[in-house]
């Protein structure tokens, strides 16, 4: 998933929230629903496995798109895993085979803090985050599949229960897309790489713009994973070795060997989304500079000339 999300989003993910990220101040906002736009939640600094990398990112993540009411309805309101939805604010069920921005990911039961809606607001994101992946097959942040959640003015049993959404983005994050038929398995069925991100610079600088990887870009969103356990942030030290330790062995795999014009960065949800439930860390591998047109997976020892 993109870091987004009422949470990335969002490579981005992917949806509502400005993130700051491990080390870094705040982070770009990332685009939500339809006509909303903003970088896709990519932070404005990383750590890298380069020696010259800045010490820390900035990461964003979705930021949910909590409804803050809901239209009148006759008979109560009720989700199920699989549901398809045009809106998150007035979270009507439509036909799966038809146009729609969101899907229900998984109904989760859970009355922890009902008497502090900060710490319910944290949990329940952290929760929608984590179901995302398992729903659609894919790691939990680095796509542009993200998650999302129904609002507490919007689910008459929200004291009880945790409405969990995934939606994508467009290719240029500047809002969510309207799909057709379900996203459930969709990253085991059709691959990584579609649902991957890139930009035009540096993941461990100043990233640029997201873009769609066949376009000219330097960096290359490869996954991410959800940091456990819930709970308080470990401090940006351990959270970047951490983070890039995990990253540096998933990129040597995704890259078929270690080469010197390519890094690894990664960036991570710093303090303040952390405290959001935003635990998040996206990985990414990245050129020296030179612009590529194709996916870096599996380059091994070729030249990146092979990839222009």
């Amino acid at each position: 998933m993109r870091m987004r999300t009422h949470a990335m989003a969002g490579v981005a993910a992917a949806a509502m929230l400005t993130l700051s990220a491990c080390g870094g101040g705040d982070a770009p906002t990332i685009g939500t629903g339809p006509g909303t736009s903003g970088n896709g939640g990519l932070p404005t600094s990383a750590t890298s496995t380069a020696p010259s990398s800045p010490a820390s990112p900035t990461a964003s993540s979705p930021t949910s798109s909590s409804p803050t009411s809901s239209s009148p309805t006759s008979e109560p309101r009720t989700f199920a895993a699989g549901d398809c939805l045009e809106s998150s604010r007035d979270p009507k069920k439509v036909d799966c085979s038809q146009p729609h921005k969101l899907e229900v990911t998984a109904v989760v039961p859970n009355s922890e803090h009902t008497g502090d809606l900060v710490k319910r607001a944290s949990l329940r994101n952290y929760t929608c985050q984590g179901e995302a992946p398992k729903y659609t097959g894919g790691p939990a942040f680095g796509t542009i599949l993200i998650s999302d959640q129904v609002g507490t003015s919007a689910d008459p049993k929200s004291g009880e229960q945790f409405v969990c959404l995934v939606a994508k983005t467009t290719a240029d994050d500047s809002g969510y897309e309207s799909v057709q038929g379900s996203l459930k398995g969709i990253v085991t069925k059709e691959g990584l790489a579609k649902y991957a991100f890139c930009t035009t610079d540096k993941a461990s600088g100043d990233p640029g713009k997201i873009i769609p990887c066949t376009q000219p870009h330097v960096s290359e969103s490869f996954g991410g994973f959800q940091n456990t356990p819930f709970g308080p942030y470990p401090g940006e030290d351990k959270m970047k070795k951490t983070a890039l330790d995990k990253c540096r062995q998933m990129g040597k795999d995704f890259l078929g060997s270690t080469r010197g014009d390519i890094v690894i960065s990664q960036n991570s949800s710093g303090p303040n989304p952390w405290a959001k439930g935003t635990q998040l860390t996206a990985c990414f591998v990245q050129t020296d500079g030179t612009k590529v047109t194709k996916t870096m997976k599996g380059i091994g020892n070729k030249p990146l000339s092979s990839l222009k």
